[in-house]
């Protein structure tokens, strides 16, 4: 039986620098499976980098990424999942959209549910993504990330190009899948109300 203390995202001093510029330094952080957490900070404090980091995106100057008490696993699919503010760019512009959901083990036609409450419609499907609009393509991001494998989801404004009916639909959707799946969400955010309003606590960076 998996020991549930061990059953968490741990970002373990974390350090990052670019150009001899240090980005993040000496950070530590955990997401317990089941929890949402909020990551707030002014623009240029490190959120981005630190979620980075978490998924694998980059490789740390100094510290340790643990899942579930294991290293991070680089190779195949990688369960902490990241969508970010950028859309456009988490898609192969030759790829229709259907292919692309498939391309990560999920099944189109197995997820009709999900896609509904996510607001794709059937449609979009066979559309390439340079037919779709930002907030669009930003669905089909969130609907990939949350293969069934996905155990953390690091939402790097993951809403931010939503409307508020639709902003607030989508943290419905993702806080009952938290509950049904014990999954553990990172939400890197500006918006301090909707953090209050959706996750579990909040840690603050870069402020004196």
């Amino acid at each position: 039986m998996e020991n549930i203390m061990m059953c968490k995202l741990e970002g373990r001093q974390l350090s990052f620098s670019y150009h001899k510029k240090m980005i993040v330094e000496d950070i530590s952080i955990e997401i317990a499976a089941g929890e949402c957490v909020g990551l707030l900070g002014p623009s240029g404090a490190g959120k981005t980098t630190i979620g980075r980091l978490l998924a694998g995106y980059e490789i740390p100057s100094h510290g340790h990424v643990i899942v579930d008490g294991k290293p991070l696993e680089m190779k195949g699919f990688c369960n902490v999942q990241m969508v970010s503010q950028h859309p456009q760019l988490a898609f192969d512009e030759r790829m229709k959209m259907r292919q692309a959901l498939k391309e990560t083990g999920m099944k189109p036609e197995e997820n009709e549910h999900m896609l509904q409450a996510l607001g794709i419609k059937q449609e979009w499907l066979e559309r390439y993504p340079i037919e779709l609009s930002g907030g669009q393509l930003q669905r089909f991001c969130i609907a990939r990330a949350l293969n069934k494998q996905t155990k953390y989801l690091i939402a790097d404004e993951l809403s931010a190009m939503l409307d508020a009916i639709t902003q607030a639909e989508i943290w419905r959707l993702l806080l009952k899948i938290k509950k049904e799946r014990n999954l553990g969400i990172l939400m890197i955010t500006h918006n301090e109300a909707l953090a209050r309003k959706v996750c579990d606590r909040i840690i603050y960076i870069g402020h004196s």
